[in-house]
């Protein structure tokens, strides 16, 4: 009885943490596609700006 008790104390922890995970994940959501448009649009900028001859900047 004692390690089906065990067992759902530790469930019964990680479901708040799972929970906390994904509800920040979904709140930051926003942020982190806005930030990781910027980046593509900056490196597609600079990858024309080298060209295809290779040019350093």
């Amino acid at each position: 009885i004692q390690a089906v008790t065990s067992i759902s104390e530790q469930t019964l922890s990680l479901i708040p943490k799972m929970l906390a995970v994904v509800g920040t994940v979904l709140l930051l959501l926003p942020w982190i596609v806005e930030v990781v448009l910027e980046f593509s649009a900056r490196l597609f900028t600079l990858l024309q700006t080298i060209g295809p001859g290779g040019q350093s900047l």
